[in-house]
Order: structure tokens, then C-alpha cells, then sequence
């Protein structure tokens, strides 16, 4: 399957009974795909489209071609993008990408996160969550429990590269083996935080999870051992300078493995920006730009909540002054702050193209050096969407432009 963003763009017309019909356009404007299905919507990282024909499912691939084909009743992607869950007269089984059937549908539950394991560590290759009467455990390609559902909470995700998976019992957190058995026996109130999806299971790229006694944080090893004593009000894991962000006494700091501040605890709250630094809030509500040594790259005299890294051209965006502008990543404006302002993509799309700013009830492309790329007219939109173009609607009807605003 093609892994990178599809050429491809969803759209649709009206056939002559006056339904919305869809299909898929190239870059010039011509139907690859012509309309004529009921819907079309992006598979998460955009390695193809979710279709749905005469109330049956199927897959498109990046080209428009049938990878699945449309006779489910229903399909969904699972966490391991190369696989889906599919229903066939209300079971559920699990397709790969040449539509072969890796998990017959047998099931009653959905295997959605789901995971391959060697054939040596689990029988049947894949582990999926299942719960029984409220207790959670792991089925197989068979179907059976190859872990027994004992668990008032096991993490969806599965076991990371060392066999280990989280796992609750009578209000308590470890770490629980393929076999079912406690590598970390649950002594934890919870040893995760609210991005754990984000991290590899628990333990971030050192080797550490955040974990919890009474109503204090700290971090521990794959052995359960504490590597940094419970002692801050929150954590989040260690990130891409080996730094972790924590919370002291209701101030927010930062801090290196040695539990030593790096950027002391004095700010309301801070964010990390991988691989460029940490935007820092201010107590009185102005942003800045810290560097991993706690040197200022951008002075914190910006609006709050206005500074965002935009990965594609690799610039921020930032208000002063409630007026909106691209900064370097070395602080300096390439944009001036001029711009009334700012639309941000939805969640599931990444801010790789170009910020979208407004002036004058007008949605404005502008390049790195301020030129107006593109100009929507009053009151017309500019939208964000796959394949690093852009929808414009005006009126009832939309085209696309592309990132030089043609």
C-alpha cells in the first residue's frame, strides 16, 4: 500500500435526482474516480479512501483502485493501518490489504486494536482486545483467549517491543506479560498520562513511564523501578531533548533525567514543539519560545495561545497584539503580525501546508516573504484538505487551488 499522502482529492455533484454523488479528481481538475458512490471520506494517514456503495463498504487505494472490495457491512481501520475490521452478517473478522482474511469473521466484538505478534510469543500471531462481562483480556486469530479477560483494564494498544502491556486490577496498575502473568506487579494509582497514545505504550523512547503513588508523579524503568521519586503534581514523558515537562506546586517547569530544572517551574503552562523547544504561558497569559537550554527564541510578549509550529514549511504562526504573522524558527518575523486572523486544519489533518490568514473578511494564502498567493473573495472560505491543497467554497460549489494559489 502507499504509504504517503494520496494525489488524489474527494469530490462530489449533485446526479439528477439531486443526491450528492461522490468520486475522486486529480490536480487538474479531471475525474479519476468518476461519481457515482454514496460516500467517500480519507483512511486515517491518507493511504487511501473509505467508500461506502448501496449501504455496502469497500476500500479505494491512493490511485482509485479497489483494494477492498465493496460487499462489508462494515469496514474500519484499525490501529495497525494495514489491516480492517470487516462484518459479514453481523461477525467480525479481520481483512489485510489483498483482502485475505487473517482473522476469520467469527467474532462478536470488534478487533480494532489489534496487533501482530511472532508466531513464537502468541498462538495465532495476533492479540486483540475482548471483554467479558466488563473484564478485559486478549483473544487470538482463533478466537480463543490467550489471555484470560481477569483485567478491569488492559491497554488497547497491546504489549510494546518488550512483551509488556499495561494492566489494572481491584484499582491498581502494572505491567502484565503475554502469558497474563505480572512483570510489574500493580502497585501504581495509574502509569500513564493523558497522552499515552502518543508514547510507545507507557514507556517513552529512555525506557521510563510516568507513574503514580497517592497524588504524587514520578517515573519508573521497565523493572518498576523508581528512576525519579514521586514528587511533582503532574509529568508528561520525557521528549525528543530528553527533557519531560512537569508540574510543582501549581507552577509548570521543565526538567532533565537527573531531575534537575532546566527551565525552572514558573510558567502556567508550557508545550513541547519537537526538536525546536517548549512554548512557555506566561502567569499573566503572553507566550514565548524556549529553547531545550532555556534561552528565549521567541520573547514572551505573544497572545496566548496563538503560537503554532507548522511542520511543512517549518515557520510558526503567532498573534501580537490580536494581529497574526509567520515567525522563523529562529524568532524573527517573515510575515509581519497584520493579519486580523488565523484557520487552523481540523484535528485528523496535519499542519503541513501553509497557514491560512484573514484580513478584511478575505481568506488569504501568503507566501514566507508576504506575498498574497491567493485572495478568496468577502466571506468565502479557504479550507485545508489532503494532497497539500486547499478547498475553496464559494457559494454552494468549491474548487481547489494549490499551495502557489493556482
Amino acid at each position: 500500500m502507499n504509504k504517503t499522502t494520496p494525489y488524489l482529492l474527494i469530490g462530489n455533484i449533485h446526479d439528477n435526482q439531486s443526491k450528492l454523488i461522490y468520486g475522486l479528481l486529480d490536480h487538474s481538475g479531471s475525474w479519476v474516480v468518476v461519481p457515482q458512490y454514496d460516500k467517500i471520506t480519507p483512511l486515517v494517514n491518507f493511504v487511501g479512501f473509505h467508500v461506502i456503495v448501496n449501504d455496502f463498504m469497500g476500500i479505494l487505494d491512493s490511485l482509485g483502485q479497489w483494494m477492498i472490495s465493496p460487499r462489508y457491512e462494515c469496514l474500519i481501520q484499525t490501529c495497525e493501518l494495514r489491516y480492517f475490521a470487516a462484518s459479514v452478517q453481523g461477525k467480525w473478522g479481520l481483512l489485510n490489504e489483498k483482502e485475505e482474511w487473517v482473522i476469520d469473521p467469527i467474532l462478536q466484538d470488534i478487533p480494532f486494536w489489534v496487533k501482530k505478534y511472532e508466531a513464537s510469543q502468541v498462538e495465532g500471531e495476533f492479540l486483540f482486545c475482548s471483554n467479558q462481562q466488563e473484564y478485559f483480556g486478549f483473544q487470538n486469530s482463533k478466537g480463543n483467549w490467550a489471555i484470560e479477560p481477569t483485567f478491569s483494564y488492559v491497554n488497547r494498544l497491546g504489549f510494546d517491543n518488550f512483551g509488556m502491556c499495561i494492566a489494572q486490577v481491584q484499582g491498581k496498575f502494572g505491567f502484565i506479560d503475554f502469558q497474563g502473568h505480572w512483570i510489574i506487579p500493580p502497585r501504581f494509582n495509574a502509569v500513564f498520562t493523558d497522552n499515552m497514545l502518543q508514547i510507545d505504550f507507557g514507556f517513552d523512547a529512555l525506557g521510563y513511564c510516568t507513574a503514580q503513588v497517592g497524588d504524587r508523579w514520578g517515573y519508573i524503568n521497565r523493572s518498576g523501578e523508581w528512576v525519579i521519586s514521586p514528587q511533582f503534581d503532574s509529568v508528561l514523558p520525557f521528549g525528543s531533548f530528553n527533557l519531560a515537562i512537569v508540574t510543582q506546586n501549581d507552577r509548570v517547569g521543565v526538567i532533565n533525567t537527573e531531575c534537575q530544572w532546566v527551565i525552572a517551574p514558573e510558567f502556567k503552562s508550557i508545550n513541547e514543539i519537537e526538536s525546536i523547544g517548549f512554548v512557555t504561558e506566561l502567569l499573566s497569559g503572553q507566550e514565548g519560545l524556549l529553547s531545550p537550554t532555556g534561552e528565549w527564541i521567541v520573547s514572551p510578549v505573544m497572545d496566548p495561545d496563538s503560537i503554532i509550529f507548522w511542520s511543512g514549511p517549518a515557520v510558526l504562526t503567532a498573534a501580537y497584539q490580536g494581529q497574526y504573522g509567520i515567525l522563523s524558527l529562529q524568532g524573527d518575523w517573515l510575515v509581519q503580525p497584520t493579519f486580523a486572523g488565523l484557520d487552523m486544519p481540523s484535528p485528523d489533518l496535519p499542519t503541513g501546508g501553509m497557514p491560512i490568514l484573514h484580513q478584511d473578511s478575505c481568506a488569504c494564502l501568503v507566501s514566507l516573504t508576504g506575498e498574497v498567493l491567493f485572495q478568496s473573495e468577502p466571506h468565502e472560505r479557504i479550507e485545508f484538505c489532503t494532497s497539500g491543497a486547499y478547498r475553496v467554497t464559494q457559494g454552494n460549489v468549491y474548487g481547489y487551488i494549490n499551495g502557489q494559489g493556482q
